[in-house]
């Protein structure tokens, strides 16, 4: 029902992309986007106005206040700020997140520490974030909590696969690009810097095999997912995917 442009780089910088955002909402998908916000100049006006949502990654780097253009949406784009936190950031980043939220209005701003963290270290930034939100009070930031935390021992086959598949660029099986894995984060089970192909389920024209169970993913979520930061998404998903009858949801 819908596709979230994201992941492994800045998705405008892509020659097609306008013609991409054009092509999906044409086979009537809703489409959303996570960009780091520098590139917007490239996006055409028409397509600025079809996102239903689209959240700004604020990085800090040399000139972000500057080159971070947030421009006016369609009128049902829903805009959020996300800011990776650190306990080495200079004190006064938090303020100068305000400032740009005052000049471009988000309706949030997303805060989390980095996952990539072991799980102490990660809980110690958990607990330094809540410090700091309390300090600011401004109802705009909101705190998102991930743990690493494999998925239930019941959960066989990954419910985020079903629900929210991750198309990467990863070459397939068949050695084209275009491989689906069950979601964006399977790089947090390893030290791996890319997909580790032991997650991948199946080549993007499979897709549709994947979701009628005609494929079966290699892996074993609750012992092959040990630092799942989405493991409660996981059980809420799986819980949803096994009620017997779905009219009530509908």
């Amino acid at each position: 029902k819908a596709v979230i442009l994201t992941g492994g780089g800045e998705p405008t910088l892509y020659t097609h992309f306008n013609d991409l955002v054009r092509f999906i909402v044409g086979n009537d998908l809703k489409v959303a986007l996570i960009t780091n916000g520098t590139q917007f100049d490239r996006v055409e006006k028409d397509v600025l106005e079809v996102f239903s949502w689209v959240r700004i990654s604020i990085n800090i780097f040399p000139g972000w206040e500057e080159k971070i253009r947030v421009p006016e949406f369609g009128p049902r784009t829903t805009m959020g700020f996300s800011y990776v936190y650190s306990t080495h950031e200079k004190t006064d980043t938090f303020i100068r997140i305000k400032v740009m939220a005052d000049k471009y209005n988000p309706t949030y701003i997303r805060l989390l520490p980095n996952c990539l963290l072991g799980q102490e270290e990660l809980l110690l930034e958990h607990r330094a974030l809540s410090t700091r939100l309390e300090e600011l009070d401004d109802p705009r930031f909101f705190h998102q909590l991930k743990l690493h935390e494999p998925p239930a021992s019941h959960i066989q086959h990954c419910s985020m696969g079903f629900f929210r598949p991750y198309l990467s660029e990863e070459k397939n099986a068949h050695g084209y690009p275009g491989t689906v894995f069950s979601c964006d984060s399977v790089v947090l089970n390893s030290e791996a810097l890319q997909f580790d192909s032991r997650y991948a389920i199946c080549a993007a024209h499979e897709i549709e095999d994947y979701l009628n169970g005609k494929i079966t993913p290699s892996f074993y979520p609750h012992e092959d997912c040990s630092g799942c930061v989405f493991s409660k998404h996981v059980k809420f998903l799986d819980s949803v995917q096994h009620v017997p009858d779905h009219s009530e949801f509908i």
